[in-house]
């Protein structure tokens, strides 16, 4: 196999001042066959004019792209143009405020070198502060070879984390939707299904940063975006994939949808309407397996 090319995709909004170790981690790669294409969504402060300036600088250490949405849209959206530029073999998610091992690709690569794999699953770690919390990218105790019908139902719904083949991606027309919360619900959703070798890595390389103020911790989450999220990987997982789609709605839909409806206040009458409704389409929901995995009871 000749040597493998990664693109490194980034959605950037006034987030360049958290760039630091970002920047970084690629310059120190220990594998050099990647490109990284960094989307500025119509950033509100300086971080477009840096970026430029950056990317000259670091233009002869790696092969660094910089481009402009036309307006304020989502990472959803300025991701889906990063997809549309990439000219890698395997694509790749990090965000701006994160960074990866600096031996994550070559790692990576030496699996791929073994088998062609659609899709490289890793872990990561939860930097908040002065600690470090390990999360597991898949429920469950996996490493190596991963059947399809377990990454289906087992999978964690982040971006990041994750190498998928550019063609399998290409062909299928898979993309973010057009929403600027829980996108990244319906493109694994959407992705995972058309791949269909996976390999696991029971290590984890990406360091998630959490601030107080980052998006996922924010109050103004729509549990209406989480709605049209699961419509999407419903209609994808469809009817060959029923029983992988009923676990996997327990926590990307149920959990989820329970948690951003408690964090928006609703009032309880609504939340346990949505159970309800939820319970009606997913019978003895509570019988699967993917709770025995995180705990739940």
């Amino acid at each position: 196999m000749n040597d493998i090319k990664f693109s490194i995709i980034t959605a950037n909004y006034n987030g360049f001042v958290l760039m630091k170790k970002y920047f970084n981690c690629l310059h120190k790669q220990s594998y050099k066959n990647f490109e990284v294409i960094i989307i500025d969504d119509c950033s509100t402060d300086n971080s477009f004019d840096e970026l430029i300036r950056t990317k000259e600088l670091l233009k002869n250490e790696f092969k660094i792209f910089v481009y402009k949405t036309k307006k304020n849209s989502g990472p959803g959206n300025a991701r889906n143009i990063g997809i549309a530029k990439a000219t890698g073999d395997y694509i790749t998610f990090v965000d701006n405020d994160d960074w990866i091992d600096f031996d994550c690709l070559e790692t990576v690569e030496k699996i791929i070198k073994q088998k062609s794999y659609d899709c490289i699953i890793y872990d990561y770690s939860l930097d908040n502060d002065n600690s470090q919390t390990v999360i597991k990218s898949l429920y469950g105790d996996f490493n190596g070879i991963v059947l399809k019908k377990d990454v289906l139902k087992y999978i964690r719904n982040h971006t990041v984390c994750k190498f998928y083949k550019k063609k399998i991606i290409e062909e299928n027309n898979i993309t973010f939707p057009n929403v600027k919360r829980h996108e990244d619900i319906a493109f694994v959703g959407s992705a995972v299904v058309k791949c269909d070798s996976f390999y696991y890595i029971d290590k984890p390389m990406y360091h998630y940063v959490q601030y107080k103020k980052s998006l996922s911790n924010q109050n103004d989450l729509d549990e209406k975006t989480l709605f049209i999220a699961y419509e999407i990987v419903k209609k994808n997982y469809g009817h060959i994939y029923k029983d992988e789609f009923k676990e996997k709605s327990v926590m990307d839909f149920l959990y989820s949808t329970v948690l951003v409806m408690c964090k928006n206040n609703c009032k309880s009458k609504k939340i346990k309407t949505f159970i309800k409704n939820y319970e009606h389409d997913n019978k003895e929901w509570w019988k699967a397996d993917i709770i025995n995995r995180i705990g739940l009871f």
